[in-house]
């Protein structure tokens, strides 16, 4: 006879006929954490933004071209409207290709924020970029929906980050869902930016309540 197994079970099966299965969790909506580099000059071990490729580290750090903030700003995704836009980033001249994606309903947003000076919505090249790594195919296959998503969400959930939007809307002729992360622009952002999407990506229907039950609901329109 086996031995049975002792001590808890952290993974599946946890028991006989288990049918549990583990799966990803990704959660765009919040700041990445920090990892281990080493500064060029003092050769100390200095913590650096995790999602910060090696370019962007020698540009920081290394070329001195950037400070971290503007780094930041940039990954905040907001951006120019342009179909091609160029901004300046401490004397240097660095070309960000943008998408326009649609204009939202001031109405809709002011519950994050009656500071919205523009309409317009964009997402930048880099902003598909990560959505590709890091939820692949999803935006291949579901571009199509952001602009509706955008325009008519069917909740804006609280964001821990601010002027931002947490939306999800569900399609349910095709039982799918939806998660949108919008930076809204602000009388305090560069004026030359604009609302730029942070990430999107489709959910099941579990995490779709789940946000539902857990996240304070700042506008519904079901």
């Amino acid at each position: 006879m086996t031995e049975p197994l002792r001590g808890a079970m952290t993974v599946p099966p946890f028991h006989p006929n288990c049918r549990s299965v583990t799966a990803p969790y990704f959660n765009d909506e919040f700041e990445l954490g920090t990892r281990a580099a080493r500064d060029p000059e003092t050769g100390k071990t200095v913590s650096v933004p995790e999602d910060m490729t090696y370019p962007e580290w020698k540009k920081v750090f290394v070329d001195k071209t950037e400070t971290v903030d503007e780094w930041k700003a940039a990954k905040n995704g907001i951006a120019k409207s342009a179909e091609r836009g160029i901004i300046n980033i401490s004397n240097a001249k660095e070309e960000i290709e943008v998408h326009i994606i649609g204009k939202l309903d001031r109405n809709i947003y002011k519950c994050i924020t009656e500071d919205i000076v523009t309409d317009d919505v964009i997402i930048t090249e880099e902003r598909i970029t990560h959505i590709k790594n890091n939820h692949p195919n999803d935006y291949e296959i579901y571009y199509r929906y952001l602009k509706n998503i955008i325009e008519q969400p069917e909740y804006i959930l609280e964001s821990k980050k601010p002027n931002t939007a947490l939306i999800l809307k569900e399609f349910k002729d095709n039982e799918k869902q939806f998660k949108t992360v919008l930076r809204l622009l602000t009388s305090t952002d560069n004026p030359e930016y604009k609302n730029s999407v942070i990430t999107f990506m489709k959910i099941n229907k579990t995490e779709y309540n789940r946000l539902l039950r857990n996240k304070k609901i700042l506008y519904k329109n079901v």
